[in-house]
């Protein structure tokens, strides 16, 4: 074992937290993904950019592992406030597609969310993209209640995610 301690420095508790926004594509009209999962830069053709409410999304990852195979469960959920007919209606269309996403947090860090070389195909495709999930509409109750959208996007992938430019 390699590993021989883990320290938690002072700046270390000051670390931001959350994701800032994503932006969305298609699985099929990306680029750039290759064995080293996404260290360059990644092409997104037709992209879609969803911000999400401050301190209102986050990213999760779950690791399982089961004999010699180690899986990772990826989570992204998050808010947007205002939501129009039109805007959810968009929603909507992306729980169709199989996608890929450039995960955006306040720190600065952007990770390749939907591919990974392990589960992928080829360069192209895989058979674990990431999925809209839900899309969880709410009005409120008040009139100082907001209207939003809570997204929840999933993926299975067999490293965690890679960090791009």
């Amino acid at each position: 074992m390699a590993l021989s301690s883990i320290s938690v420095l002072g700046a270390d508790h000051f670390a931001k937290g959350g994701v800032k926004y994503m932006t969305i594509d298609t699985v099929a009209n990306s680029s750039g993904m290759s064995d080293s999962d996404g260290a360059g830069a990644v092409t997104m053709s037709s992209a879609v950019t969803v911000y999400f409410e401050k301190e209102s999304a986050s990213m999760t990852i779950s690791n399982t592992q089961s004999n010699a195979l180690t899986t990772h469960e990826i989570s992204i959920e998050g808010y947007i406030p205002d939501i129009t007919k039109t805007k959810l209606q968009q929603l909507q269309e992306l729980q169709t597609e199989p996608l890929i996403a450039q995960v955006h947090t306040w720190d600065g860090v952007n990770y390749l969310v939907g591919w990974d070389s392990v589960t992928a195909t080829d360069a192209g495709n895989t058979d674990f993209p990431l999925l809209l999930q839900t899309v969880e509409a709410n009005t409120g109750s008040g009139l100082s209640d907001q209207n939003g959208v809570t997204l929840t996007f999933s993926c299975t992938a067999g490293r965690t995610p890679a960090t791009i430019a």
